[in-house]
């Protein structure tokens, strides 16, 4: 694949307007010949990086696979396709990414490979391998516009549920966040002058009132130390936790929470549920289907079951009897496989059961949200008002004792 380079250009008429752009090309010196072709005089040349599929996020990728399985579908050749996306795009990577697969079927390759070579010398991650499969299931069954208009109802799905559980927690962080910045303000600027104040009176301060400016003191001396440690390991996080330790270490913690526990579990099956169901029904073999929602529940604990399933499931045995050996599994998922493997509307079953599974979770948040609302309220307000009853007690005092 030839590199990309942005360009920006004058022409050479007597306009001398400004002109923006991308081109593949060997080289600067090719781009400047390429552009003289044109008319232009070339001002600036930088080459362009592209982007992994999972960089430029998800709500790119349903944009594009819709955008594209209708042009598909409209009866436009694949080259012109992409064609019409990279010129119709007004955000720059997703420009040149569409450039790179139009560049790559041009030449003859077909779109799943056209894909794959965006990862480069690299492995693809979960989401390029996901668009992989479902580009190739569309390929082999020749209704290629079709399964990738099909593929972005899933992922438009995936963004809605993933909007829903941000915005009904999204009240409560914002509380946290301010109820940690305006304890930390008190503790590095305002207590430390208050004690600046009562230590010119010489006065004995009471007992909560030493705690609290002692703990503002070391607050103050230890919290950029331990700061700087905090971004230290978050820096090496990878060599001090290699492989997924860190990701197990984290989920492991989060999974702790009775209520939180149930949530994220139930989250991490309706992405798993829907997926599969999805990738079935646009043709991805069970094998691919199972690995690639895996990835998707984003929880580890369920990959490597998914992983255990399809280790079972390609030595013969059933989905269902692959999934009653893994207890992570919810045994009314596992009967609803049984029902749909028997009925053989196994992906129905699984979109009905994802779709309900998905209303309770977004129930559970909403619940979550209005137990946590007053709750960081009540915190904030207890923490605070010790805060000021603690630097109220001298003065209460010393006003006792003038009386």
């Amino acid at each position: 694949m030839a590199p990309f380079f942005r360009y920006e250009a004058i022409e050479k008429g007597g306009g001398h307007r400004r002109v923006k752009g991308t081109l593949a090309a060997e080289n600067p010196r090719q781009v400047r010949l390429l552009l003289r072709e044109k008319g232009l005089s070339a001002v600036k040349i930088k080459p362009a990086r592209l982007q992994s599929v999972r960089s430029l996020g998800l709500a790119w990728v349903g944009v594009l696979v819709r955008q594209l399985g209708t042009l598909l579908r409209a009866g436009f050749p694949m080259d012109r396709a992409l064609g019409v996306l990279a010129r119709s795009s007004s955000e720059g990577s997703m420009r040149l990414t569409a450039m790179a697969l139009e560049e790559s079927v041009k030449k003859g390759k077909a779109l799943s490979e056209a894909f794959l070579r965006l990862a480069g010398s690299g492995e693809p991650d979960a989401t390029l391998r996901e668009v992989v499969s479902v580009v190739r299931a569309g390929e082999a069954t020749g209704n290629l516009g079709e399964v990738l208009l099909d593929y972005a109802i899933l992922i438009e799905s995936r963004l809605q549920f993933r909007r829903k559980i941000r915005s009904a927690l999204f009240y409560p962080m914002v509380v946290t966040v301010l109820a940690v910045c305006v304890v930390t303000f008190l503790f590095t600027y305002v207590l430390p002058t208050i004690r600046k104040l009562f230590a010119g009176t010489g006065m004995d301060l009471p007992l909560p009132t030493k705690i609290l400016f002692g703990t503002a003191s070391a607050a103050r001396d230890i919290g950029p130390w331990i700061l700087i440690a905090g971004v230290i390991l978050f820096l090496l996080r990878h060599r001090i936790f290699p492989g997924n330790r860190l990701r197990r270490l984290g989920e492991g913690i989060l999974l702790r929470f009775p209520y939180l526990r149930t949530i994220v579990r139930k989250a991490a099956i309706v992405r798993w549920a829907r997926t599969l169901a999805r990738l079935r029904r646009s043709g991805v073999e069970i094998v691919q289907a199972l690995d690639l929602a895996g990835a998707a529940s984003a929880i580890l604990a369920i990959e490597e079951a998914t992983r255990n399933v399809r280790r079972k499931v390609t030595g013969g045995r059933s989905l269902t009897a692959a999934m009653r050996e893994e207890p992570i599994f919810p045994p009314e998922m596992i009967e609803a496989v049984a029902v749909g493997e028997e009925s053989d509307e196994l992906e129905n079953i699984l979109e009905e059961m994802g779709r309900a599974w998905e209303e309770e979770v977004s129930t559970a948040a909403d619940r979550l949200a209005e137990i946590l609302e007053p709750a960081v309220l009540v915190v904030m307000g207890i923490v605070v008002g010790g805060i000021v009853l603690a630097v109220l007690l001298p003065i209460f005092e010393m006003n006792a004792s003038i009386g």
